[in-house]
């Protein structure tokens, strides 16, 4: 699937861009979990589209979501940090519930992908961050 191709390109480019590692976090979220938001934004069908069980995306979803997560494990890896796999298992997990938080309410309030929403998301990582003991 295209969408799933583009998004990772997008997630790796995030992630490899300079800044640091919560900024690039937030963006790569954006371009996994904003870009297909923003591609159904509105659409009657977008839940059916997403949703895991079905089976027309099922195998490229699934896909994507492993390599989006191995991206994210492997940039807090990469980043220095002491942490083992089951906590930056943990930490990825929780990044992503607030990025898909985020993005659920900046769809709830009409504002999805808005500069303040960004900055929200980013806040949020920050604070993940620093409750693993990691300044960045």
């Amino acid at each position: 699937m295209e969408l799933c191709e583009e998004a990772l390109r997008g997630v790796d480019a995030a992630l490899a861009s300079p800044g640091g590692l919560t900024r690039r976090l937030a963006a790569a979220l954006d371009a996994k979990i904003g870009h297909f938001h923003r591609l159904l934004a509105g659409s009657a069908h977008a839940a059916e589209l997403l949703d895991g069980s079905a089976t027309i995306a099922a195998a490229p979803l699934a896909k994507l979501d492993r390599a989006f997560r191995a991206a994210l494990d492997h940039a807090l890896e990469g980043a220095g940090l002491r942490l083992d796999s089951r906590r930056r298992g943990e930490l990825v997990e929780l990044i992503l519930a607030a990025g898909y938080g985020t993005a659920r309410q900046g769809e709830l309030s009409g504002r999805l992908g808005s500069a303040g929403q960004r900055a929200k998301l980013e806040r949020h990582i920050g604070v993940l961050l620093r409750g693993a003991g990691i300044r960045a």
